[in-house]
């Protein structure tokens, strides 16, 4: 705060005392929470219902992993089984030496 400001905030009238209106037909003060709680639970559902279709996403695509593994097993064995039975060959034997 520069000495202006300083200065100037000593000089200032003092704050004037605020005028509240009440009526007699004036609304009841509601809470500001109570609007928002069926917001809330709404969104509370929807989170826990997305929760449950990421869940069953999840477990769907762990199968789909798991078959995928077992297919990348199968397909290796038969791979090995194939080139035991290609360094078996008589022609691959003699190039090999």
């Amino acid at each position: 705060m520069s000495f202006y400001d300083y200065n100037k905030s000593i000089n200032a009238p003092p704050p004037q005392p605020q005028q509240f209106v009440i009526s007699s037909q004036s609304t009841p003060i509601q809470p500001s929470y109570m609007p928002l709680q069926p917001y809330q639970m709404n969104h509370d559902q929807a989170i826990l219902q997305r929760i449950q279709e990421l869940e069953a996403e999840n477990k769907d695509l762990a199968e789909k992993c798991a078959a995928q593994k077992l297919r990348i097993q199968i397909l290796e064995q038969k791979m090995f089984d194939f080139y035991t039975k290609y360094q078996q060959l008589p022609n691959v034997q003699n190039t090999m030496n």
